[in-house]
């Protein structure tokens, strides 16, 4: 029985330990596990999406989905009558060991609408059109070493995100104000949001 006893300590103990380890380097791991084989390279990059499909937004305001969740009891406003329209950009929600993500990418896709667009658009879906794109956005590594390559995985990001957006300016139609993108991200988002906060007031 005692030796029993002591060899089920030994294994809580050791797997007490390795608990223990993994928590102090799990920042290692999560990058170890972002970081890409092979150099950035444009031929391999996956297609971009194209935001006159459904499948390349997270959100829209004719269709139900994520941006449309509200709370138990509340009431569930109608977006098409909306008086606003709101540019979400979603946070980073990519950790694979690539560049950039597709769109659509079942592995990634459900995961940003559950965590991303479900409790941050979703805020403004009793005031707010919510137009939320999904684009190729990096893995998050480019933002904690930065390097050539992972300036290069930005950009595709940041183009996907301006074509967006001219998407959304054109779904609103010329009778609506036109507003800049709402700031409502980090990371990918926040960047490539900043850049096309910077360039739609350059061009008014």
């Amino acid at each position: 029985m005692k030796r029993a006893l002591r060899v089920f300590a030994y294994i809580v103990a050791t797997i007490v330990l390795m608990l223990v380890v993994g928590w102090i380097n799990l920042e290692r791991i999560v990058l170890a596990s972002m970081r890409p084989s092979k150099p950035f390279d444009a031929t391999t990059v996956p297609p971009a999406p194209d935001y006159g499909r459904g499948e390349s937004w997270s959100a829209l305001p004719e269709r139900e989905d994520a941006a449309d969740a509200v709370p138990d009891g509340a009431r569930r406003a109608d977006q098409r009558a909306a008086r606003a329209d709101v540019f979400y950009l979603h946070p980073t929600s990519f950790i694979a060991g690539r560049w950039n993500a597709a769109v659509p990418d079942p592995s990634v896709d459900p995961g940003t609408d559950a965590l991303s667009t479900r409790i941050q658009a979703s805020a403004f879906n009793d005031c707010c059109a919510v137009y939320a794109p999904r684009y190729r956005q990096t893995n998050g590594l480019p933002f904690v070493e930065p390097s050539a390559d992972g300036d290069r995985a930005i950009d595709v990001a940041f183009s996907d995100v301006r074509r967006a957006f001219e998407a959304f300016e054109q779904k609103r139609g010329a009778q609506r104000p036109t507003r800049a993108p709402r700031r409502i991200a980090r990371r990918d988002g926040s960047f490539a949001s900043s850049r096309t906060l910077r360039g739609s007031a350059s061009t008014r």
